[in-house]
Formats: structure tokens, C-alpha cells, sequence
């Protein structure tokens, strides 16, 4: 009878389980539809298509290597001797032929799908088409962004992470940019995931394979892919599991291999140049690298709009998360918490531990946000977190921290919906929010979470004003910001 009993226990047990498995997945699905939603919104027009001419640099690569057999597009590097100009967009462009400066996959990725989507001249593809890939792999990685958080933390911070990376402007905006990081972003996500299910298994597994496969078109998207075959290398180096790194290893010397391969097919003479001029341009490293998040977290350091509080917040919460996430975990998973914990963190360091060796330029002449834009999701797991700590436990000055980064941003983004003779009047409600801190905190914890709440629902309510009108938010302020620089000419 007890053994019966227990087993009964058990299958209750399993059921409630399965339950609460699927009514995360339903909410998390609902919360990705959402946030499609929000990355249509005017997405051909906001960012504006000048934001970032990469867009078209690899549109127009890849739809030619598709339908001409010899990707062509612009190129400001030298050594490339053949080339020819186009009018396109209202600008002048020097299209380069073969161009083989950067790894294939990406190129290749937008080739097919504008050439499924356009049939007209290769050079006209509009951004309502080219924008289309770049936002099919944002919503993949709302999604994912909520699996990964859930795997590594419970289903309430996963779905918390999911909602806050469908809804901060700065990822919405992001998230429509086609750019190699819309790419490298579910495949960080994806890596991140798998060595979560593999924390207990000592031996080689297909997993592993996955995991190579991954790492290996990652590289074959941008070089600094090699950074999540780095944080796979660290997990299984610190386990001593030397097959499973030399498998990896295996996958990414393939992909620099084929890399090499492109470019022996098209112009071996002319890949080697090419890889010098791209070396040369290396000349920023740490701490400018660094610095350049916290200085501009926005967009782009050419036309930011606007900072968004939320990821700078995030940023700091991120560096020092080694300080303060252990002891948000719950002694009775200790271990398995902190293992899981470790491979939040690994991926995010090795991508900008690669990235500030791999710099080029200097910092407010060639850093765009795009750089980091894989990382996102994990800022947003770590804010997530945070939100989760301060509502456990909620501390003064952790309230505080939040008000300062992330309240007065979202104070900010409210007024810019306002004439500018209003502009002002965020200081006078920040300072309103502040004084309710101070009024209601000494009430109780029943009474400072009601408070937390309040501050949680404007924060949402604010950036959904912000998703639904950033073209006219973001419109201007690029418009200004050029007329400042003809000013200057």
C-alpha cells in the first residue's frame, strides 16, 4: 500500500509537471507572437535605412551570389582592383566583384531568401523585404531566450527574460537589422542551451555534435562565432572531456577551412590582401572597447536617438553578475545552480573578451551596437533575475540602482512622446517617484512590493509607447543629428 501510495505520489507529481511544462511553453509562445508583433511596427522604416549599410552589403551579396554565381556587392577596401559604381538609394556605391572579404553563410542565408522574395533587379531590394530574415531570427530568439533562462534558472525568470527582450525599444529596433548578429544570436542562444542538458553527461554525446555544428556555421557567419566554440571549449576543458573538444575542435577547423576554400575558389591572391586589410584596421582593444558600451547603448554611435536605461542597467548587472548571482541561489541546488550559472556567463565573456581583441577603429568612429546585439538575451536573463532578487528580498538600494538607470530612461522615453517646451518635466517625475520610495518603503514588504509593482507596470507601459511610436521618436532625432553634422561640414 505505501508503495503504492508513493508511486501514485509520483504519477500526481509527473502530471503537475507536464502541466506546468506546457502552460510555460503557451505563455512563452503567446509572449514570442507578441513580440513579433512589435518588430513588424513600422520595421522597413525604423531603424532608418541608413542607420547601417551593412544591411545592403549583405543583401546584395548574397542575392548575387545566388543568381550570378560571383557574390558582388560595396566595399570601401582597397585591394579590391575590380569594381564599378551604381546609383542605389539615393547613394553612390562602389560594388566590388568577387567579394570575399567575410565568411559565406550569411550572405548565402539572405541570398536565398531575397531571391524567394524579390525577382527584380538585384540592387533595388527594398528593406520591407530585406528586413524580413533578420526578424524571423529575432522571434526565434525571444523564444529561445525564455528556454535558456528556464534551463538555467526556473520558468517565472524565463518567461520574465522572453517578455523583457520582446519589449525593450533598443532590442526591438535591433532585432530588424540585417546584420550577422540577427544570426549569431539564436545560434549563441542555441549553444548555451544544449550545454545546459549536458552538465551531466561525462561522455561524448550527439549533443556534443550539435554543438559543433553550431559553433562551426557561427564562424562561417562572422569570425567572432569562434568565441562560442571558446565557451564550449571552457566547459568541457574545466570537466576534462577531451574528446568532446576535440570534436569541436574538428568542426571549427572545418569552417575555417571552407572559409579558405571561398576564397581559393574566387581569388586566393586577393583573400589574402583582403585578410591584411581587415588586420590592419585593428587598433582599438580594452578598456576602449569596453568603455564604448557603456557610452553608447543604443543603436549605433552614429545616430543614437536616444540611451536606453534598461541595457545599460543590464550591462552593469552583467559585469558584475559573478558578484552577486550565487547568492540568489537556492542552497538546496547549489552546485547544479552554479554550474548552470557558469555557462550564462561563459559565452557572454568569451564573445567580448574576442571581440575587444578583435576591435577595429576606434571607439565613436566605428563601434555600433550591433557588435553586442547576440548578447542581449543575456542581459535580459541577468535583468530578469535581478527583478526577480529585488521582489524575493527587496533592497533599498537595489530599488534605487534601478530607479536611477532604468527609471529615469523610462521617465525620458515618456516625455519625448511630448512637445519639446515639456522635455523637462522627467526630472520633476523622477524626483515624484523617488519621494515614493522614500514614503512607502518604511510601510512593509507587503506595502514595497505594491510600490515595486507600480514602478514594474509604468516601466511596460512606457516601452510599449515607445515600440508602437518609434518612428516618430526615432525619426527626428536622426534627422537632427544630420543636420547638426552638415552644420559642422
Amino acid at each position: 500500500m505505501v508503495l503504492r501510495g508513493r508511486r501514485s505520489a509520483k504519477g500526481r507529481m509527473a502530471k503537475v509537471e507536464k502541466m506546468k511544462n506546457k502552460t510555460f511553453l503557451i505563455l512563452l509562445t503567446l509572449i514570442t507572437a507578441f513580440g513579433l508583433f512589435l518588430r513588424l511596427i513600422d520595421y522597413d522604416k525604423v531603424p532608418p535605412p541608413e542607420e547601417d549599410f551593412d544591411e545592403l552589403h549583405y543583401a546584395w551579396g548574397g542575392s548575387s551570389w545566388i543568381v550570378e554565381g560571383t557574390p558582388r556587392s560595396w566595399s570601401y577596401l582597397s585591394s579590391y582592383e575590380k569594381y564599378e559604381y551604381i546609383e542605389s538609394h539615393g547613394i553612390r556605391w562602389r560594388i566590388v566583384s568577387p567579394l570575399i572579404e567575410k565568411p559565406p553563410f550569411y550572405f548565402l542565408l539572405n541570398g536565398v531568401i531575397l531571391n524567394f522574395l524579390s525577382k527584380g533587379d538585384i540592387f533595388s531590394i527594398e528593406h520591407n523585404k530585406i528586413r524580413i530574415l533578420p526578424i524571423a531570427l529575432g522571434t526565434v530568439s525571444i523564444f529561445l531566450t525564455g528556454v535558456v533562462a528556464a534551463g538555467i534558472f526556473t520558468r517565472q525568470v524565463g518567461l520574465l527574460a522572453a517578455f523583457l527582450y520582446s519589449i525593450v525599444p533598443t532590442i526591438v529596433l535591433a532585432n530588424r537589422m540585417n546584420v550577422t548578429e540577427a544570426l549569431l544570436t539564436p545560434f549563441a542562444l542555441l549553444i548555451t542551451y544544449f550545454l545546459t542538458k549536458l552538465i551531466f553527461v561525462s561522455r561524448i554525446n550527439l549533443l556534443t555534435i550539435v554543438i559543433g555544428i553550431i559553433s562551426s556555421l557561427a564562424v562561417l557567419t562572422k569570425q567572432i562565432g569562434l568565441a562560442f566554440s571558446l565557451s564550449a571549449f571552457a566547459f568541457f576543458l574545466l570537466r576534462r572531456q577531451w574528446g568532446n573538444i576535440f570534436i569541436i575542435l574538428g568542426f571549427v577547423i572545418l569552417s575555417f577551412g571552407l572559409i579558405f576554400l571561398v576564397g581559393w575558389i574566387y581569388d586566393i591572391e586577393l583573400f589574402f590582401k583582403l585578410t591584411k586589410d581587415l588586420r590592419v584596421h585593428t587598433l582599438a582593444g580594452l578598456p576602449e572597447t569596453i568603455l564604448s558600451i557603456f557610452r553608447y547603448p543604443g543603436i549605433s554611435a552614429k545616430n543614437r536617438p536616444f540611451y536606453d536605461g534598461t541595457i545599460l542597467a543590464s550591462w552593469i548587472l552583467l559585469f558584475t553578475a559573478g558578484f552577486w548571482i550565487n547568492s540568489f541561489i537556492n542552497d538546496k541546488n547549489k552546485e547544479i545552480t552554479k554550474s548552470k550559472t557558469f555557462l550564462l556567463l561563459i559565452l557572454p565573456f568569451a564573445f567580448l573578451s574576442l571581440m575587444a581583441l578583435g576591435e577595429s577603429g576606434s571607439g565613436a568612429f566605428n563601434y555600433f551596437g550591433r557588435y553586442v546585439f547576440p548578447l542581449f538575451p543575456y542581459l535580459m536573463v541577468v535583468f530578469a533575475l535581478f527583478i526577480f532578487r529585488i521582489w524575493t528580498r527587496p533592497g533599498f538600494f537595489e530599488v534605487l540602482f534601478l530607479l536611477l538607470f532604468v527609471g529615469s530612461s523610462t521617465i525620458r522615453f515618456l516625455f519625448l512622446n511630448f512637445p519639446r517646451q515639456y522635455h523637462y518635466l522627467w526630472q520633476y517625475s523622477l524626483l515624484l517617484l523617488g519621494i515614493l520610495l522614500l514614503v512607502f518603503w518604511p510601510l512593509g514588504l507587503k506595502v514595497r512590493r505594491i510600490l515595486l509593482l507600480f514602478y514594474f507596470l509604468i516601466f511596460v507601459l512606457i516601452n510599449l509607447i515607445v515600440d508602437f511610436r518609434l518612428l516618430n521618436l526615432y525619426g527626428p532625432s536622426v534627422e537632427q543629428s544630420q543636420r547638426i553634422l552638415e552644420l559642422f561640414k
